[in-house]
Parts: structure tokens; sequence; C-alpha cells
């Protein structure tokens, strides 16, 4: 069995963060939690949204986004008080979310929710370091497709025969001629 559907280093960095041996080293460990705890997370999870509405202003979509991704945060960690969270166990839900398969964008929206939420959770008191910490991936750039011959003589024929007119088509010819 493994802990909540989750292999290898996530499900190791979940039990860690329970504080019990790992399950994927054929122990089950059940823990308990009370019921105040999820409770917390999610109480600052909603003054974290609020925050975003009355104070920055964000739109209806953007606060729902962030609610999305810090639900998932909360959810791999177990709905834990978010200044107690660790800084490995955010190392470890960035790799988490990339072993989902997730495009390197989403990755980088969502580690940017969690840095966002941990900043003003360390305006409001949490821990000062735990949102620096937090990497986010870098998104490679894609490079341009290139003209076909026949766009390119569009754009070269494109200017007419006033004087801007040529001195365009001049420019045209040198990149594209």
């Amino acid at each position: 069995m493994t802990c909540a559907g989750l292999t290898g280093l996530a499900a190791r960095a979940r039990c860690r963060l329970r504080g019990v041996v790992c399950c994927t080293e054929g122990i089950v460990a059940t823990v308990t939690k009370p019921p105040y705890v999820m409770r917390t997370y999610d109480t600052k999870l909603a003054e974290f949204l609020t925050s975003l509405q009355l104070e920055r202003g964000a739109s209806p979509h953007t606060i729902e986004a962030y609610k999305r991704d810090l639900i998932d945060l909360g959810d791999f960690v177990e709905h834990v008080d978010p200044d107690q969270i660790e800084v490995g166990v955010l190392d470890d839900y960035a790799v988490a979310l990339q072993d989902r398969g997730l495009s390197p964008a989403t990755v980088r929206r969502r580690l940017a929710a969690v840095r966002a939420f941990l900043k003003y959770r360390a305006r409001e008191g949490g821990r000062p370091d735990a949102g620096r910490s937090v990497p986010l991936p870098r998104l490679g750039r894609r490079l341009p497709e290139p003209l076909t011959p026949q766009e390119a003589e569009a754009i070269v024929t494109s200017p007419d025969a006033s004087p801007r007119g040529l001195r365009d088509r001049a420019m045209l010819e040198l990149m594209y001629g």
C-alpha cells in the first residue's frame, strides 16, 4: 500500500510530514489528526483569499485559481498549519507536481501561488523564510515559426511606391529578399 496513492519521493514526503515511518518501506502508518488542524489551514487560506480580493483587487478567476492550487497543497500536506510546513516538504511538493505530468507552466503557476500564500503568512506572523525557498521552474522559450517563401514574398511586395514604401521595401528585401 502506498501513502494516499503516491509512490516514491512524494509518499516519503507525506509520511515525513506526518512524522511516521514511511509506508513505502513496508510499514503502513496511520495517524489521526486532531480536527482543529484542518480548520487552521482552511481558515488561514480563507484569510489569504480574502486579502487577495480586498487588498490587491484580484479578479474572481485569479482567486479561484489560487484557491484550487492551495487546496491541492493542503491535500498534499494534509492541511497542516501553513506556518509549520517545512521547506523540504515544499521541495517534495514541487517534485510531486512534476511527477504528475503537469506542464512546467502549470507547476510554475501552482508554486507561485504557494509562494504568495507563504509570503502573506510571513507578513501575518508566520515563518519568514518559507516562501522564498520555493524555486520556480524555468520555462523554455519557444522559437518562432519561420516564414514560408510565399509569406516572405507577400511581406516584401506589400509596401507601396511612396518614398517610405520604397524605403520599407528595401529593408524588407535585405531581411527576406
